[in-house]
């Protein structure tokens, strides 16, 4: 079968210059910077960053998405069941993987307060803490997680993993299921990074009860936003359960200027930028899912609709 594509957005017209010189087996495209419902007539394939809330899709039998995350997608009303959806992840496991190790050491290593030390002329040898006798909990062993894991594996004294059906894997020194997640001993655990993909079963699962398990961890979220309740957060910092947070993922995004995470002395935050999409990661990831098309193969880029990721 050759799909009758169109391609939109950032990083569209580069994909439809891809396909039509290297793909044409599999489909033809054409670069649209934006969608109406015309632009779909006669097309039966998508490729790009989510636009489409207003778009009845019920023709479209493939979807190329330029991003890891599609719950968007999912809740697109018109999609049929049986659709194709592939998504981008190429390099983001590392450069996921770089940014927690970057903000860790930051912590761990006073780098910017020693920086501001430097501009006051104020000599403060601090101790610095260190990250090799430190035991790290990742919550979603998927490519995200494993990327973390790939990245701080070697350098900690435990890197564990948490996943909705404790499956194991071999980058995780053991793995435990999200239901038995209250007799998991998160107190034990200096780092705790949360990874998870969103589905109705992580949508707000960082929430006050799953703060109270945690003893003055260094709390990372680089996964989605809406699994974090973000007011529970902060009550968390004010009492204990979490002695720092790094946020790159938010609830509404971008983040609300009256929100308190700004101001807070304990919040870290950055803006959604740890895993941005290159046209690299598109690329990679489109050429992997048409190799996997053509050889019947649904590999990790291919989305159950179903289960959401």
């Amino acid at each position: 079968m050759v799909y009758d594509m169109i391609s939109c957005g950032q990083f569209g017209q580069q994909l439809a210059e891809l396909v039509n010189s290297s793909y044409r087996h599999i489909a033809r495209c054409v670069y649209k910077e934006s969608l109406v419902q015309e632009d779909l007539q006669g097309k039966n394939a998508i490729a790009g960053f989510y636009q489409f809330d207003k778009l009845d899709l019920s023709e479209i039998k493939w979807i190329h998405a330029f991003g890891a995350g599609v719950d968007d997608y999912l809740k697109q009303p018109t999609i049929q069941r049986d659709l194709i959806l592939t998504r981008t992840l190429g390099y983001m496991d590392k450069r996921i993987g770089e940014y927690c190790l970057a903000y860790l050491l930051e912590d761990l290593k006073w780098v910017v307060s020693t920086h501001d030390n430097q501009r006051s002329h104020l000599w403060d040898r601090t101790n610095l803490n260190v990250l090799y006798n430190k035991k790290v909990l990742v919550l979603g062993t998927g490519f995200v997680g494993q990327g973390i894991a790939s990245a701080l594996g070697h350098l900690v004294e435990k890197i564990d993993g948490i996943n909705g059906s404790g499956t194991s894997n071999p980058l995780f020194h053991q793995t435990m299921a999200m239901g038995n997640i209250s007799q998991a001993h998160l107190e034990h655990y200096d780092i705790v990074i949360s990874a998870l993909p969103l589905t109705p079963s992580t949508r707000n699962f960082l929430n006050q009860a799953f703060f109270r398990l945690l003893h003055g961890a260094f709390f990372m979220n680089v996964g989605r936003g809406k699994s974090l309740v973000e007011d529970d957060l902060l009550w968390a910092l004010e009492n204990g359960h979490v002695r720092k947070a790094v946020l790159d993922v938010y609830q509404i995004e971008p983040l609300p200027s009256d929100s308190p995470l700004w101001d807070h002395s304990g919040v870290m935050m950055t803006p959604h930028h740890s895993g941005l999409t290159t046209f690299e990661d598109i690329r990679k990831s489109f050429e992997e899912s048409v190799k996997a098309m053509k050889g019947g193969i649904r590999n990790q880029l291919f989305v159950n609709i179903n289960q959401g990721y």
